[in-house]
């Protein structure tokens, strides 16, 4: 263990000194009451925050840049929320939300940062094509960094209170693109993609349909977190969910079409162990491959024999946001391929025929092409959130809003009326009355 620095006497100026990272820092008079409560206060800061220099004793720190800021901001947010060895969306926010800001003020002390300052940051966060409501989000994520900072005396208030002045972007008045609204996805497109899915994912996608649930509260369950005392109903309370670092428990309840999906992986699995394992998946299609070779066994190459001994990425124990999400996109790119006109073609190359790179593959539809392929892939194409809002408009119209809220975890009715889209079926049958 590291030596706590002790109380010196520096004798030829009388005073007190504090040894830290081999600077000294001057306390008082030596031996004084004002002396010993400095290094009392130097001491628990210095322990307390990693034993970094408390930047009111250290006049290099006085002048913090932009730079250090960012980083001392993202090791505090990657301690507050990476506790199950994920990367939540908010840490991949703070990511995104400061590469510009470093990009154009990271040398500069925070002590000269201002409303005009952050303005620019946000015109190219426009200019870069990103949508208004990610540009608002992105902009109060920066003004939370320094509110975060004003809160360990890295920033003064003066600095927070003239930034936390600047207004969002609000609709019909910027130039900044508007977010595509989040519908629900037809079932035949979900269906579609079955026999390009391993059975964990296709599991995952049941459940959300079943409960209405996030992808993110379905992929860490374990068996230990459902309670299975009413055959009628379980009950799935997840440990990590959006709402529990305020105190609030998510309640998701799985009737027996979710039970008879969750079943399969019960068998044989730890209790303490996520159900759907990316690890179980490839040993699955590994074993499948293995059982519809066609080469026989004495030609060839032998099950393990061309396994790599420290392969770049392993399969983890547990699906993540990304990699789920990753997983659907390339089952639609397979159930719903691209026509043949605007699909890659293979290209000579160094070592052969390669795949077109995505510079040549544009360069070759031109712009036309680009927005073809981009029609084809909202046709076509979904991600895991739409499988809440179809669960929340199926809800919805049978339940009503009150019970749709309660079932997909919202504290107001607000929130489920952008989760849950309106059916007009009945509005469309009484118009038809209507005058008649």
């Amino acid at each position: 263990m590291s030596r706590i620095p002790k109380y010196r006497h520096h004798k030829p100026s009388n005073r007190a000194i504090i040894e830290l990272k081999g600077r000294q820092f001057p306390l008082g008079k030596y031996n004084s009451p004002e002396s010993k409560e400095k290094y009392e206060r130097v001491l628990a800061e210095y322990l307390h925050n990693g034993r970094k220099i408390p930047h009111w004793l250290d006049n290099k720190c006085q002048r913090l840049s932009i730079t250090s800021l960012i980083a001392d901001y993202f090791r505090h947010v990657k301690q507050q929320y990476e506790n199950d060895g994920s990367e939540p969306p908010y840490v991949n926010n703070v990511k995104q939300a400061t590469i510009i800001l470093k990009s154009l003020y990271g040398s500069m002390p925070v002590n000269d940062f201002g409303p005009r300052c952050l303005k620019t940051v946000r015109n190219l966060m426009v200019d870069k094509g990103w949508r208004r409501k990610t540009v608002n989000t992105r902009v109060q994520i920066i003004i939370k960094m320094f509110k975060w900072g004003v809160s360990e005396e890295f920033v003064p208030v003066r600095v927070y209170q003239e930034i936390k002045t600047v207004e969002g972007l609000r609709e019909g008045r910027t130039t900044a693109k508007e977010s595509k609204k989040v519908l629900p996805v037809p079932l035949d497109l979900v269906n579609a993609v079955q026999p390009y899915v391993s059975r964990q994912i296709w599991a995952i996608i049941q459940l959300q349909l079943l409960t209405g649930a996030r992808g993110g509260e379905i992929l860490p369950m374990r068996a230990c977190d459902l309670d299975m005392s009413d055959n009628e109903i379980w009950i799935y309370q997840p440990l990590d969910h959006k709402t529990a670092h305020l105190g609030k428990k998510r309640t998701i309840f799985l009737n027996p079409k979710a039970q008879e999906v969750i079943k399969p992986f019960l068998i044989g699995r730890p209790i303490s162990k996520p159900l759907f394992s990316p690890r179980d998946a490839v040993l699955e299609h590994r074993h499948r491959k293995h059982s519809n070779r066609k080469t026989p066994m004495s030609c060839g190459n032998k099950p393990g024999s061309n396994r790599v001994d420290k392969p770049q990425k392993e399969p983890k124990e547990f699906y993540t946001r990304n990699t789920y999400r990753q997983a659907i996109v390339r089952a639609c790119e397979k159930a719903f391929p691209l026509p043949r006109h605007l699909a890659k073609t293979k290209v000579k190359g160094r070592k052969g025929m390669r795949l077109q790179t995505k510079a040549e593959w544009h360069a070759r539809i031109g712009p036309e092409g680009v927005k073809e392929v981009e029609l084809w892939k909202e046709k076509h194409q979904w991600t895991p959130h739409q499988l809440r809002h179809t669960a929340g408009t199926q809800l919805r119209e049978e339940y009503g809003i009150e019970m749709t809220r309660e079932i997909l975890g919202h504290s107001s009715p607000r929130m489920t009326e952008i989760y849950a889209e309106s059916s007009h079926k009945n509005a469309v049958e009484i118009m038809k009355k209507f005058g008649s």
